[in-house]
């Protein structure tokens, strides 16, 4: 979690082949799933939000085994910074 923003853009770029202006919101968890940096390009402007949970941790399941990228929608992700369970769809 030492990642700062361009490092954070150069991981969607170089290991996941996204483009990381395209205006999504990549979240990178951390191995104990208690932290969680997101990082957006909104055209204007790079955001970076870091959360830490008081209690508990980030807990989704998936259906694709070893892939490193998966797609939640706005209500997943709020659920999923509330430290409840997400399913997640595998991002194509």
């Amino acid at each position: 979690m030492r990642a700062g923003i361009q490092r954070l853009a150069t991981i969607v770029e170089a290991e996941l082949g996204c483009d990381p202006d395209d205006g999504t919101l990549w979240c990178f968890v951390s191995r104990d799933r208690r932290k969680a940096k997101m990082l957006r390009f909104d055209g204007d402007a790079w955001c970076l939000w870091y959360v830490r949970l008081a209690r508990g941790s980030l807990r989704w399941s998936h259906d694709g085994a070893g892939q490193p990228t998966l797609a939640i929608d706005r209500g997943q992700l709020v659920c999923l910074l509330a430290g409840a369970p997400v399913a997640a769809r595998m991002r194509r």
